[in-house]
């Protein structure tokens, strides 16, 4: 679990001792649970939530509120039929790159649509946008959210550990969505030019195959997986390696990804591939170096390019700070909760100052 996803839980167990609070949550283990007064939590694999297992869950929770975490459409849907007063609030990129995702994408915007939803809260600025582009949303009603702020590790970095045998460090889901492949294959590459690289993988997934798939590559001396680690040892381990990967393909639906943010803060510079959610946000030579995502070749020759010249990597380092601060825009995620719990209508008008539109950020 990293920093802000601690956080989320600890802010929605915070609500329990004065609201009747109902968790529900995809998972492959099913239970239901009561884990404190006001506090009950329920979960189902995916291919449980059809339209009678929903339907049920409405009325059984009967929620006067409803927060959607992702873009679920039927269960938007039931909360559209039931008058369910709803926030959305997701970290996901839309996009219309065929009839298909356009034709979910309209449906979405119909559920979305209603007096049962006074605005939509998307993760950052670029998801924040795709909404208004392939949802055709209206941005005054887009409000784009972010996690609280962290502090940059103090000094910045002045070169690498050892310039000759460099490390490099991945967190995230051990998928190819996720760039692991990619960094594998970068990793041969960069090794058969004769630098002695490294990368350690911390995260949730198939270790096992991962690591065969690595044998396979000649790489396996020098990919490290180590499984799923504690938050804090995710910033530790950033600080200790010597550059922090981001490796995203484009087909994976990133909002903007807490390591980015932590990569930044840790100092060591950011390699990060040029997916839609991060273009404008982040920027070549800010502290991070930009690849071309699914390409191991680009991959492998941004490596051997900031491995190779000190007084870039030093650069990096240097004004990662100034890079992780212009990433915060946006409504900060526990005060966006507890502003709808309080007033779900917006009476009070506090979601206008907070949209798209109002910030200037609709482009």
């Amino acid at each position: 679990m990293y920093r802000d996803q601690r956080h989320s839980v600890d802010a929605v167990a915070a609500l329990a001792p004065t609201h009747s609070i109902t968790v529900v949550a995809i998972h492959k283990q099913k239970h239901d649970l009561v884990l404190a007064p006001g506090l009950h939590s329920i979960a189902a694999p995916r291919a449980a939530f059809t339209e009678a297992f929903i339907a049920d869950l409405f009325r059984r929770v009967r929620p006067d509120l409803f927060i959607c975490r992702t873009p679920f459409v039927e269960v938007l849907a039931h909360a559209k039929k039931n008058s369910v007063r709803t926030l959305p609030v997701f970290a996901d990129i839309f996009e219309n790159t065929n009839l298909r995702m356009l034709v979910q994408n309209l449906r979405l915007r119909q559920v979305l649509t209603g007096a049962h939803i006074s605005c939509v809260s998307n993760h950052s600025l670029n998801a924040s946008r795709s909404m208004a582009r392939a949802l055709f949303y209206p941005a005054r009603r887009i409000l784009p959210w972010d996690w609280r702020r962290i502090e940059a590790v103090e000094p910045p970095k002045s070169a690498l550990a050892r310039p000759d045998q460099p490390r490099a460090f991945f967190a995230g889901k051990l998928t190819p969505d996720k760039g692991v492949d990619d960094c594998l294959v970068a990793l041969g590459k960069v090794r058969a030019g004769g630098l002695d690289l490294s990368i350690t993988f911390a995260g949730q997934g198939d270790l096992d195959s991962w690591k065969t798939r690595a044998e396979a590559l000649g790489v396996a001396g020098s990919a490290h997986f180590i499984g799923t680690i504690p938050n804090t040892d995710v910033s530790t381990q950033m600080r200790a390696h010597d550059i922090v990967l981001v490796p995203s393909r484009h087909s994976y639906p990133e909002g903007m990804p807490n390591t980015i943010y932590e990569g930044l803060a840790s100092r060591s510079p950011l390699v990060v591939s040029d997916h839609p959610a991060f273009r404008g946000r982040i920027t070549d030579g800010q502290g991070c170096m930009v690849f071309a995502g699914s390409n191991p070749e680009s991959l492998a020759a941004t490596l051997k390019q900031l491995c190779g010249d000190q007084a870039l990597y030093a650069r990096l380092s240097a004004n990662s700070e100034t890079a992780l601060n212009s990433l915060y825009i946006g409504i900060e995620w526990s005060h966006l909760i507890t502003q709808f719990i309080a007033d779900p209508e917006n009476t009070s008008r506090w979601a206008d100052p907070n949209s798209l539109k109002a910030l200037a950020l609709t482009r």
